[in-house]
Formats: C-alpha cells, structure tokens, sequence
C-alpha cells in the first residue's frame, strides 16, 4: 500500500533591487501552481509551504499548511526545515525548492510521490551534487547532518554521506533540471508553454513583461539555431556531463561546450577557469568578439567567471548584468562584461548554471514546440 508523503516547498524573499524582486517574486506563483498540480495527483499529506511572504498562500488553507520563515541574514534554510519535518511528524518528505518545479507536470509529481513512498532509508534528488528538489525517508535522517544554512544544494549528498541514506539515482528530465533562481531563468520559463496558470499570470504583467523585454528578445534571437543544423552555438560554464548526450539528442545545430567548475556551489576549493583567464587576458570585448567567430549563439554561465576572478559580485548586479541593465551595475569588471556582451552583435545570453542546464534544455524544448507549430522562423 504507498505511503503518504509530505510535500515541502519553500519560498523566500531574497534581495531588495527590482532585478532581485522580479525574480523571487515569481516564487510564490511558481509554488502554488506546483501545490495545485500536487493537490491533483493525491497522496501528498501534510502539504507545507515555508515562505516569507506567508500571506501570499492564506487562501490555500487549510488544505495547505503554511509556515512563515525568517528572510535574509535571519533566514537559516537547513534549521527551518527541520523543524518543519519534525514539528508535523513527517516520515517520507519530498522538498522542493524556492522556484523549482515550475514545469512538473501532475503525472511526474505523481512519479515523484510513488518514488518517494517506495524508499527504505533512501534518497532520491534531481541532482544529487546540486539538488533542487529532494525525497527521502526517514525524515529523522535531518537529525544526523550538519544542516546547511542558506543553500539546499548539497543536501541529497549529505543525506547520503552523513545520514547513511541509500541514494537511488533517476534519469534526467526536463521539468526536473529547471529551477528559477536568474533572470534568465525566468525568461526562458516564460518561453515554455506548460508553465502553471498562476505562473502565466505573473509573467503577463506588463511590468515582467517589460523587464524581461531585452532578454526575451535575446532568447528569441537565439532560438531559431537549436532547430539550423547548419549554424553552431555555444555553451560556456557548467554543462554537466549527465547533460550533454541529451542537448546532442535535442538540438539539431552543432554545439561548442566549454565545461567547467560543475558542483562550485558546494564545494570549498579554489575555483580556476580557463575562459576567466582568457577574459582577464584579453578584455571583454575581444572575449565576446573570439566567441562571434565560434557560434552563431552564446549561452554565458557568468558566475563561473565572478568565482574565478573571486569577486563578490552582488545580487544586484548579477541581475543588471543578465537583464542588461548595464548602468545599474555598481562592480566596475562585472558592468564592463556586461557592456560588451549587450553591444555584440550576435545573441549572447548570461545567466547561471540554468542558462547551460535546465533552463536551456527547456527552451530548447520550447523551439521545437514553436517550429512544429510553424511560429519560430
């Protein structure tokens, strides 16, 4: 007989320029439609929301519980789970982070759930180095890891290592591999036809709508060489291995992947990349130019490039810079890669590890579902 699961979501506010409020924002309908589709595939009990924003999720109880968490400095992520976990006696929990999910379907949640009342002291995780979401059993198995403050990402693995639970891997898919954590993200979600109906909502608003208007239009310029067997684009930051057979299935152009520094979010090491030497060599503007002569498409994980330099770039401008809001950036070297990839004339696209991951194999998607229904010339 499966065994209930509970359903964890989290979703906080982070940041206060307009760049950062777009896109945490567009957590809050991002968990209700995952709620409403979680709520359609059954089995999930006790559903949970953890959210800063508590008020945005009244009208959903009592059917959901919602628990208001602490935000910024105050915020302590691997503390406020396990209370929840604990305080509502949950056993088999799925998590699933703060903008994550946004394409599950109610068919793969039902997957996730089926997966998760299976597991005998396991865990299963979309990526287990760098988790968005993550299903385990028993839910005491918190009580044995030194839980992290603020990021979820390596929590699968210590579930794993320091919780003793058995990690049963799963095959990639689309709507497991795409979080929003970027601008960017958002963008491309906004290109995908089976975002939820809160979600569409949100992206509707003129004010979305017209922040994301440059990126859109790069992200339109760039999709039509997914479906070109004749043009070549370029992938630049962490590409995961799991990833790449798949993109060369997806994508009828030819690909260039400059792979490097996967798993950096979690790990302690000193991060090196060769195109961050190439760029300290060079200058922006001849690293933008060398990459024209490469692909007719660039998809630019700059946060690889900011680790490298060991530049503590903000939020803020992490977000200008992917938005295009050159003069809004305050860092002198991020405003000035910034600029010369917003002058160049091909289609260069910067973001985080969604904008060669996840994100981009869900617009790859969308440009095949444009082109089969004769909109993406």
């Amino acid at each position: 007989m499966a065994k209930n699961v509970g359903l964890v979501l989290f979703a906080g506010k982070q940041g206060d320029s307009e760049p950062e409020r777009l896109v945490y924002d567009s957590h809050v309908p991002i968990a209700r439609d995952v709620i409403a589709k979680a709520q359609a595939a059954g089995g999930f009990a006790p559903i949970v929301v953890a959210a800063s924003q508590a008020d945005s999720f009244d009208d959903l109880r009592p059917e959901a519980v919602v628990e208001p968490t602490g935000s910024g400095a105050g915020f302590r992520f691997g503390s406020a789970l396990a209370n929840i976990v604990a305080s509502h006696r949950i056993e088999r929990v799925l998590y699933i982070g703060g903008g994550s999910g946004p394409l599950l379907s109610v068919a793969e949640l039902a997957e996730l759930r089926d997966a998760v009342s299976g597991l005998d002291h396991g865990v299963i995780a979309n990526n287990f180095f760098s988790a968005d979401y993550i299903g385990f059993h028993p839910g005491s198995a918190l009580t044995l890891v030194k839980l992290p403050r603020q990021r979820d990402n390596g929590l699968a693995r210590q579930l794993a290592l320091e919780g003793n639970l058995a990690h049963a891997p799963r095959e990639p898919h689309i709507a497991g591999m795409f979080d929003v954590d970027t601008p960017t993200d958002l963008a491309m979600l906004a290109q995908h036809p089976l975002c939820g109906p809160a979600t569409r909502a949100y992206l509707a608003q003129p004010t979305v709508t017209g922040a994301l208007a440059p990126l859109t239009r790069r992200l339109r310029a760039a999709m039509p060489t997914f479906v070109r067997p004749h043009e070549e684009v370029v992938l630049a930051g962490r590409v995961s291995a799991q990833l790449w057979p798949l993109l060369r299935r997806d994508m009828a152009c030819r690909i260039r992947v400059f792979s490097e520094e996967r798993g950096m979010s979690t790990s302690t090491r000193l991060v090196r990349s060769l195109l961050g030497f190439y760029l300290d060599a060079v200058g922006p503007a001849a690293f933008c130019d060398a990459f024209a002569q490469m692909g007719n498409a660039l998809f630019l994980d700059t946060r690889v490039l900011f680790a490298h330099a060991r530049r503590d770039v903000s939020g803020a401008d992490r977000f200008a810079a992917d938005l295009g809001l050159v003069s809004e950036i305050r860092d002198d070297a991020t405003r000035d890669l910034a600029a010369a990839a917003w002058q160049a004339d091909y289609p260069i696209v910067m973001g985080g590890n969604a904008a060669v991951s996840g994100g981009l194999w869900a617009l790859v998607d969308a440009a095949w579902r444009l082109h089969d229904d004769g909109h993406l010339l």
